[in-house]
C-alpha cells in the first residue's frame, strides 16, 4: 500500500510518530494502542478490519488506513441492479438511494445504479419504480397521488462477514426474499423460484443464492 499526500504538505519531523528507519523500534511502540500487541498476535480465526477495528497495532497508521480500500470498510465501487416483480431487469427506472454518507436520486437507462466509497458494513435502502407516465392508468385515477416508487429495499453491503447462514440471509434479502418469512420459508421460495427441490435447508441452497446473487440474477418469477 502506498499513501499519496497533497503536493505541498509539510510536517514538522517533530511532530512525526514514527521513528526513522535506523532508530530503536520503542519509538514506534510508543504509538502503539493499549493492547497493541494482543492485535498483532495470531489467533485461531482470520480477523478483518471491517469487522472488530482490532487489527492494528499502531494508532497513527490506523488514522492513516481506515479509509482504505485495502482494509475493506470502504468499497470503491458498489453496483445495485434494479429488477421489476418477475425479476426482470428494469431499464430506464427512477430511483432513491439512502445509507451512510449516501443520497442519491436520478433515472437508471440500463437498470443498474453504481455508487462510489460506500461504507461497509453498512445498509443502504433503494427505493425505485417506473417513471408515472409509463405505468397502467388505475380506473381510480390515482397516478397523481401514488408513491413514486414502486419497490422499496434494504440492500446489505457486507455479505461475507459472519457466519455462512448470516451471508445467505443478507444475500437472500437483496435477491428479494425479506425478512418478513421464516427463513425456512425464505429459502423454500427462492428453490421453488430455481426449480429446485424446496427443503428449505441452508447447506442445499446457499450454492444458488451466492452464484445467482454475484452474478446480480434473481429467479424470474412465472407470469
Amino acid at each position: 500500500m502506498v499513501f499519496l499526500f497533497r503536493k505541498g504538505t509539510k510536517v514538522d519531523r517533530a511532530d512525526w510518530p514514527c521513528p526513522l528507519s535506523d532508530a530503536p523500534a520503542a519509538g514506534c511502540r510508543a504509538s502503539f494502542w493499549p493492547d497493541g500487541d494482543a492485535r498483532r498476535a495470531s489467533g485461531d480465526e482470520p480477523r478483518e478490519y471491517r469487522v472488530d477495528r482490532h487489527t492494528m497495532a499502531c494508532r497513527f497508521y490506523d488514522r492513516l488506513a481506515r479509509t482504505s480500500p485495502c482494509e475493506g470498510i470502504v468499497l470503491p465501487t458498489f453496483r445495485i441492479r434494479l429488477f421489476d416483480i418477475f425479476g426482470e431487469r428494469m431499464t430506464n427506472a427512477i430511483f432513491e438511494l439512502s445509507g451512510p454518507r449516501i443520497q442519491e436520486t436520478g433515472t437508471s437507462r440500463t437498470g443498474d445504479v453504481v455508487v462510489h466509497n460506500v461504507p461497509a458494513p453498512s445498509t443502504l435502502r433503494v427505493r425505485w419504480g417506473r417513471p408515472l407516465d409509463q405505468r397502467r392508468p388505475s380506473r381510480f385515477n390515482l397516478a397523481k397521488v401514488l408513491d413514486p416508487f414502486e419497490f422499496d429495499q434494504e440492500i446489505h453491503v457486507d455479505v461475507k462477514s459472519g457466519s455462512d447462514e448470516e451471508g445467505l440471509e443478507r444475500r437472500l434479502g437483496n435477491l428479494g426474499y425479506g425478512a418478513s418469512l421464516d427463513i425456512r420459508d425464505r429459502i423454500k421460495a427462492f428453490q421453488r423460484a430455481c426449480d429446485l427441490e424446496p427443503s428449505g435447508i441452508a447447506g442445499d441452497a446457499i450454492d444458488e443464492v451466492t452464484l445467482r446473487h454475484d452474478q446480480c440474477r434473481p429467479p424470474k418469477e412465472r407470469r
